[in-house]
C-alpha cells in the first residue's frame, strides 16, 4: 500500500545527513562491504532471484545494484539522482521486489513532489500481477493524471459502481 506525504526541505536534510552518517558507520566495516558484495555479485542466488523477478525487464545493472542495497540496507536507503536518470523507475521496482518478497509488506512512498510520488506508483501495476495495490492520498484537484487512478476518491468509484472512470479536468 502506498501514501504520500509532504517532505519539507528541513526533513530531506535530515534524511540525507541520517543516511550519510550510516554510510560512514558502516564504509571502514570490511563485513559490512563483503555483505553487500556477495548480494549484488551476479553470480549471487539472491541476484538471479532478483533479476529474474523484475517487474520491468529494461532496469539497468546501476538501478539493480541500488534497489538491491536498498533490500538489503538494515536501516535506511536513499536513491538519489538528476532527474531522468531512472529513480521512479528504480523505485516502483523496489517496491515491487518488497512486495513481492514479502507479500504483507506496507510501504509508505514519499517525496518532494507530487508528480514523483504519481510516477512510481503508476509503474508498479501491470496486467500480469496484482501484488501492488497502492493507494494515493491527497486532494484529488492536486493529483497527476498517473495518480488520480489510485486516490481514495477512485476506490469510492470503483467499489460503488464497479468501475472508475477517468475525467480529465
Amino acid at each position: 500500500h502506498l501514501s504520500h506525504g509532504e517532505v519539507s526541505d528541513e526533513n530531506l536534510m535530515l534524511l540525507r545527513n541520517y543516511c550519510s552518517t550510516i554510510h560512514h558507520r558502516y564504509e571502514d566495516n570490511p563485513l559490512f562491504e563483503k555483505h553487500l558484495d556477495y548480494f549484488i555479485n551476479e553470480s549471487s542466488d539472491y541476484y538471479q532471484d532478483i533479476k529474474s523477478n523484475l517487474l520491468n525487464r529494461h532496469i539497468n545493472p546501476s538501478q539493480l545494484n541500488a534497489i538491491i542495497k536498498c533490500l538489503r540496507a538494515d536501516d535506511i536507503s536513499l536513491i538519489q539522482g538528476p532527474p531522468g536518470t531512472g529513480k521512479s523507475t528504480a523505485i516502483a521496482e523496489l517496491i515491487w521486489q518488497h512486495i513481492r518478497l514479502n507479500p504483507k509488506e506496507r510501504i509508505l512512498l514519499t517525496s518532494e513532489t507530487n508528480l514523483a510520488v504519481d510516477n512510481a506508483i503508476d509503474r508498479t501495476v501491470n496486467n500480469t500481477h496484482n501484488l501492488v495495490k497502492p493507494i494515493r492520498f491527497g486532494t484529488d484537484d492536486r493529483l497527476a493524471v498517473e495518480g488520480k487512478q489510485f486516490s481514495i476518491a477512485a476506490m469510492e468509484q470503483w467499489v460503488a459502481t464497479g468501475k472508475y472512470e477517468f475525467v480529465d479536468d
